[in-house]
């Protein structure tokens, strides 16, 4: 598959009032700069208000007496859809083909720039559970499917935009009803093209304010979505936009929902938002290491928000939120904004090499437990293990656990963070040779003495102890929330902290080893500046580090993130300053250098090479 190289588009001169006031001349002039940029995919937007623009009759006693047009006017379709809407539809269908791009629809697009945009008759009503508003979904969703199956320009069947914002979700079961019903109203209609989530913020647990599951919407739909903004997505954006942290930000996450799901995930929309937050320097920095990142880690694509400025337009939400004015690749004249052009470089090069994607080769796993947060300690697992020189999965609470040499368990919360099956088959799997670190917060565990190889003397519910202990060259800290007394019976104490207390350990387990941590070191750095600077990666490093030195390619500079798959490696410097990645290769050679230099890499640029 073509990887998708775009942006979600509402026409420059309307916004999101794009097919109210029509102008198809506009759309085209539009179209023509996207496409020198090479622009090969377009998400778009059916606004529900203007297809679908349904009003209630009401009679006696408030009591609905049927349903009819905006103009009053009986509708001319089982559907409800407004003709002139679906006129000015199809010509954008047909200008996309005539024009290259590939359609991602968002059907069920209610919600849009932080503005509500239900048809009048179904205002105030929910989107998931009443009924009335359910029936005119089906409707909505049946029409426009069924009219427009046959344009070639179509790519995919979005569910909407960020539905999950529409109306409250009190269950699971309710978000995952609604998502069932209108992806299978979807293929019901045209089971020819795939079904993408359009979705933000899911998790991989159910939470008291979070109904939105990674695993369900893998159930439902064909693609998941992203949309990695750091702005508003927790522990993102601690450090500037061109730094490490936030530089990996939009990769962890599509790799996170990719590899829960077990489905493909898209980088559905990026943005920095305006220069409210960066320069468009750093925003085109921003852009290539995301594209080059979510590129190697086999994502279908990386769609910006948004085609054009909207400063413009005085229509709400525009006239209420600056935030949602400059967002553009296509600055109020009409010209490419830098990141744009680097978007347009990166599309060139992979036109010329034509370079395929596949799937990353892993070596270790990221294990989830329950209780915590899920996405804050993935993430720092992540960055961590990169910077290191492994290439992790992650794998959802008390699923099935894949055979890699290294496990990671970070920030272990509660008295249930492990269902006995899933601990019987970590301990195997470690039994069998496999490496397993973990770090506790105030997680409950059982076989401490045979597994861990201590015993707990007592426990300090409150612990203000915190301090540092050396690891190579590397000054490692640590603070504690809950602090257990350990007395070790088998294992090797590799740490102690300040008061002689047990603080790192290392057990020896069949054929394997399992390092504890008394400290739970990931959760720390979820809300501490420049962490990633601090060299705690080097714990990783040393624990693993038998995997790490049996490696065909490595970098030994911080910032220089490898990532290798059968088509090709590729290093990405995330970071602000020029680098030496100071590669190293283990048993083969450079093959063809496909983009970049090996020896220096500026920043937040990358080199990918072939291997021999």
């Amino acid at each position: 598959m073509e990887f998708m190289i775009g942006c979600n588009y509402w026409a420059s001169h309307a916004g999101i009032e794009m097919w109210a006031n029509w102008d198809l001349q506009q759309v085209e002039k539009d179209f023509i700069l996207l496409k020198e940029n090479k622009v090969n995919t377009l998400r778009i937007f059916v606004n529900w208000r203007d297809f679908q623009p349904v009003q209630a009759l009401y009679g006696p006693m408030n009591s609905v007496k049927g349903y009819v047009m905006k103009d009053l006017s009986e509708p001319s379709n089982p559907y409800y859809l407004d003709e002139k809407m679906l006129e000015h539809f199809s010509e954008f269908c047909d200008l996309s083909e005539k024009y290259g791009f590939k359609l991602i629809v968002g059907i069920i697009t209610g919600w849009m720039s932080g503005r509500m945009f239900a048809p009048p008759a179904l205002e105030g009503r929910n989107t998931f559970t009443d009924p009335v508003s359910l029936r005119f979904q089906i409707k909505l969703v049946t029409g426009i499917v069924k009219q427009f199956k046959n344009k070639k320009a179509i790519y995919a069947w979005n569910l909407g935009n960020e539905c999950n914002c529409m109306s409250p979700c009190l269950n699971r079961e309710e978000a995952f009803n609604w998502c069932s019903l209108i992806a299978n109203t979807i293929r019901a209609n045209d089971s020819t093209r795939p079904v993408i989530s359009g979705m933000h913020g899911l998790v991989t647990e159910e939470t008291e304010n979070n109904h939105w599951l990674i695993s369900d919407q893998g159930e439902t739909t064909d693609m998941l979505t992203t949309h990695p903004y750091a702005y508003f997505v927790p522990h993102c954006l601690m450090d500037p936009m061109n730094s490490i942290r936030t530089l990996m930000h939009g990769a962890t996450e599509t790799r996170l929902y990719s590899d829960i799901s077990n489905k493909p995930c898209l980088v559905e929309e990026l943005g920095t938002l305006s220069n409210s937050i960066c320069s468009d320097d750093v925003s085109a920095q921003f852009m290539n290491a995301n594209l080059f990142l979510n590129w190697a880690y086999n994502s279908p694509g990386v769609l910006w928000w948004c085609a054009h400025e909207q400063s413009h337009l005085s229509t709400p939400p525009y006239n209420w939120n600056m935030l949602e004015r400059e967002l553009g690749l296509l600055d109020k004249d009409f010209k490419p904004k830098k990141y744009f052009l680097k978007m347009k470089d990166f599309a060139m090069w992979l036109e010329k090499t034509g370079l395929k994607q596949s799937k990353p080769l892993t070596d270790s796993a990221i294990l989830l437990t329950k209780n915590s947060d899920h996405w804050g300690l993935g993430y720092m697992s992540f960055i961590l293990l990169k910077q290191a020189g492994l290439e992790p999965e992650f794998v959802a609470p008390n699923s099935v656990i894949p055979e890699k040499k290294a496990y990671i368990m970070p920030s272990c919360h509660g008295q249930g963070s492990l269902y006995k099956k899933y601990y019987e088959q970590l301990k195997q799997r470690v039994f069998d040779g496999a490496t397993l670190y973990v770090s506790n917060a105030d997680g409950f565990f059982t076989e401490y003495n045979e597994f861990f190889g201590f015993k707990i003397t007592s426990i300090e519910l409150k612990s203000d102890i915190k301090g540092s202990f050396k690891v190579g060259e590397a000054e490692i800290p640590y603070s504690y929330g809950q602090r257990r007394l350990i007395e070790p019976t088998s294992a090797k104490v590799l740490a102690k902290d300040t008061y002689g207390n047990p603080l790192l350990l290392e057990n020896k387990y069949g054929a394997g080893k399992v390092v504890f941590f008394n400290c739970p070191i990931e959760e720390q750095m979820l809300d501490i500046s420049y962490a990633f600077n601090e060299k705690r990666h080097m714990l990783y490093k040393e624990i693993f580090k038998d995997i790490i030195d049996n490696k065909k390619v490595v970098a030994l500079n911080d910032f220089a993130i490898v990532i290798e798959n059968k088509t090709a490696i590729t290093v990405v410097n995330v970071s602000d300053k020029e680098i030496d990645p100071q590669i190293k290769f283990n048993g083969v050679k450079p093959n063809t250098v496909y983009y970049g230099s090996l020896e220096k890499i500026p920043p937040c640029e990358a080199v990918v090479f072939s291997i021999k």
